[in-house]
């Protein structure tokens, strides 16, 4: 066999240097097709990138647009040539508040279509001149505060910060905010504009305009037409005519509340957490317990706050009272937009039994409703606010005495909460083809304590609780009761970032 011959060294090396050549080839190769990927992948990266701006500069662009012809439109507002006087439960709010008031409550509608903001914009304008006292802002004059045309125009703006956030009190500015926010539609009003009767007129009336710019017809029911003139019925201050002058009946005496040991929320922030349920459901429950639906809610109420005291190892040997404004309209049979209610107590006296509460409760509401109790309760509020001496006293003076009587019949001295029913909203027909439902809360709570509120529109109930506590137990309590009580809800939260 022939032996094989070895390559020299020569052959070796040459065959070395054509291999790294190849491999160097290779790399150079590769390095370039990767360049390639990358600046191919860089300029994708680019293109989505250059779209997205592109299309966040138009949306910021339509938004502009949108505020700028908004802000043209609001610009528009008629002219309200009058001033009027305060009601007399009015007058209290603005000599008592503070720079900026919490004496704040918020109605609003979820609609089936988001919201055109020029559109409503548009209803306002229609609606500003037929609602004086409450589109008006509060002024002050030497001797009494009144409402004129405020100094800027109501502008309708995006909900960015939390519902029913203080309201800045001052004469520039218009006692209500109109906000929107997808489907939503809100108006807040500082207390001295009306009550929540009076608020939900202007509402419809606003959604009535609001519909009409959308090209919706509607009947006008527990609304007004913008086009009418303010009767002087509806805008008097109608507790005059239900004060006694001379021996009226005792007021009820103050009885101071329980104080709940609750802990502020960080940064005092609040939360409103709704619960949302049949109507008819509701009041079927109810009524298996002899109760109306105020009663019934009341009743749970006061033993979810008591359920609160407990957690909350709170000492106050008085009583938990929850606050229940009466509208007075029924009562004396008066039409009227400006404040015109009342309010009554439940007080809890220590049953563990749900029926026995009821059974209380019923029976401290028969012997506060009554003549002699509002005229009473009327005629020492419309009394102190017009005394002779105090009609030529300044106002600077005035605010010192008011703030003193206020003081002792506030908030959060004669109750640890309320419990406030709009009852069952009525509204044109057409509504109910646009409007999944209407929503009523309180502003932030004063003090400490925490306020319900509850209305019902088409067989849908919506129970709001706005709570200042860090403790959830109350709302837990309330509604696990309603739950197994037999009521099927459905819980929602507000979780504001931002709360001022």
């Amino acid at each position: 066999m022939k032996e094989q011959k070895q390559p020299s060294a020569k052959q070796v090396a040459k065959q070395q240097k054509a291999l790294e050549k190849q491999q160097q080839k290779a790399l150079r190769k590769q390095q370039k097709l990767d360049k390639k990927h990358k600046e191919n992948k860089h300029s994708r990266k680019t293109v989505v990138e250059r779209a997205k701006r592109i299309r966040l500069f138009a949306l910021e662009k339509e938004k502009n647009s949108v505020e700028n012809t908004i802000l043209a439109l609001a610009k528009k507002q008629g002219d309200n040539k009058k001033w009027y006087k305060l009601d007399n439960a009015a007058l209290m709010y603005p000599l008592v508040a503070s720079r900026e008031s919490i004496s704040i409550f918020r109605l609003a509608v979820q609609l089936k279509q988001p919201v055109d903001p020029v559109k409503l914009q548009l209803a306002v304008n229609d609606i500003y001149t037929r609602f004086p006292t409450m589109c008006g802002s509060v002024k002050y004059g030497w001797f009494w505060p009144y409402i004129d045309k405020p100094a800027t125009p109501i502008v309708v703006q995006k909900q960015t910060k939390v519902p029913g956030r203080p309201m800045k009190v001052d004469t520039k500015r218009s006692q209500i905010r109109v906000n929107y926010f997808q489907n939503q539609i809100a108006v807040e009003f500082f207390h001295s504009a009306t009550d929540g009767t009076g608020g939900l007129i202007f509402l419809n009336s606003l959604l009535r305009c609001y519909f009409r710019h959308l090209g919706i017809e509607t009947e006008k029911v527990n609304c007004y037409d913008h086009r009418d003139v303010p009767d002087l019925s509806e805008i008097r201050d109608n507790f005059a005519n239900i004060a006694v002058a001379k021996n009226p009946p005792p007021c009820p005496p103050v009885v101071p509340s329980k104080v709940i040991n609750g802990t502020f929320a960080k940064n005092k922030r609040y939360v409103t957490v709704r619960g949302v349920c049949s109507a008819s459901q509701l009041h079927q429950i109810a009524k298996q317990h002899n109760a109306t639906i105020t009663e019934f809610l009341g009743a749970v109420q006061l033993l979810a706050l008591n359920r609160l005291a407990q957690v909350t190892n709170t000492k106050d040997e008085r009583p938990i009272r929850v606050l229940v404004p009466v509208n007075l309209r029924k009562i004396y049979n008066v039409e009227t937009v400006r404040n015109f209610s009342s309010y009554i107590f439940y007080q809890y006296n220590g049953q563990q039994n749900l029926d026995e509460v009821i059974a209380d409760i019923k029976a401290q509401a028969k012997e506060q409703l009554t003549d002699d109790y509002f005229r009473g309760m009327v005629s020492y509020n419309y009394n102190s606010g017009n005394m002779p001496i105090l009609k030529i006293v300044p106002l600077a003076l005035k605010k010192l005495v008011l703030k003193a009587i206020v003081k002792n019949r506030g908030d959060g001295i004669v109750n640890c909460s309320s419990l406030s029913n709009l009852g069952v909203v009525k509204a044109p027909k057409e509504f109910a083809e646009h409007v999944v439902r209407y929503e009523f809360m309180l502003g932030k709570p004063a003090k400490k304590t925490n306020n319900f509120t509850v209305a019902t529109y088409n067989d849908v109930c919506v129970i709001s609780i706005t709570n200042i506590f860090a403790e959830k137990d109350c709302e837990k309590f309330f509604f696990t009761t309603l739950q197994q009580l037999g009521v099927d809800l459905a819980v929602e939260s507000d979780i504001w970032e931002d709360v001022q």
